[in-house]
């Protein structure tokens, strides 16, 4: 078993544009590392992109760099994302 540290950043920022449309931007960053140099990460530790959760359209590890075909995945990883909801989709919070 390999021993890794990790370091991440979140933020997260809604914005009401009326009473049914809500703006959501995210941006994320993250860096692992195995906790000596002596073991570097394994494939299975690393970030890895696609499938529905992240890319949609892309099978799971369908995205990223590869070595002779295989997905190796990285120990980096940066992203940003943003969202239009319609009101409906998340429950509704009124000032008392």
């Amino acid at each position: 078993d390999i021993k890794t540290w990790q370091i991440s950043l979140d933020a997260d920022y809604h914005y009401k544009v009326n009473d049914i449309l809500t703006l959501r931007a995210r941006a994320y960053a993250s860096m692992l590392r195995p906790w000596t140099v002596d073991h570097p990460l394994r494939v299975i530790d690393r970030y890895r992109l696609g499938g529905s959760e992240s890319v949609r359209g892309f099978s799971e590890w369908g995205v990223g760099p590869r070595y002779v075909q295989e997905a190796i995945g990285g120990d980096t990883s940066l992203g940003l994302s943003m969202l239009v909801v319609h009101g409906t989709s998340m429950p509704v919070f009124r000032r008392a």
